[in-house]
């Protein structure tokens, strides 16, 4: 019997850290860069001191590595990351900016971009229990 050849890369991500660093917040923040249309699944993350990964998990994500923009939700204009500390009047500024919430800064894909996307990735993540953790 004769085996087709692999359709499209893949790739495996083991993600460790210690516990509440935010290991699913980050597979969770893939998913939804992977397919806008996903909402991330809060349930499932930590509260800052309770983990709530107790067994390894495994995630699987395909994608064409869209292009995205960052956007002010209150205005929709569209904020230029090239040299971005430049365009801030002071560091409190920057940080604020840096640091704001998802009330404050969205993701859209880029109208703009003129290349296509890229061929179809699959990754695999493996999402584990904090090193430090008891549970």
């Amino acid at each position: 019997m004769a085996f087709a050849p692999e359709l499209h890369p893949k790739c495996s991500v083991l993600i460790i850290g210690k516990t509440q660093a935010g290991k699913s917040t980050l597979v969770e923040h893939i998913k939804n860069y992977a397919n806008p249309g996903y909402n991330i699944d809060r349930s499932i993350l930590g509260n800052g001191t309770v983990s709530k990964t107790s067994v390894p998990q495994t995630f699987l994500v395909e994608s064409t590595l869209p292009v995205y923009e960052v956007y002010k939700i209150a205005t929709g204009e569209t904020i230029r990351l090239d040299n971005l500390s430049a365009k801030f009047d002071d560091e409190e500024d920057y940080c604020d900016f840096v640091m704001s919430r998802e009330k404050d800064v969205g993701m859209r894909i880029s109208p703009q971009d003129p290349s296509s996307p890229s061929e179809l990735v699959e990754f695999r993540f493996l999402d584990t229990p904090g090193l430090n953790s008891t549970t």
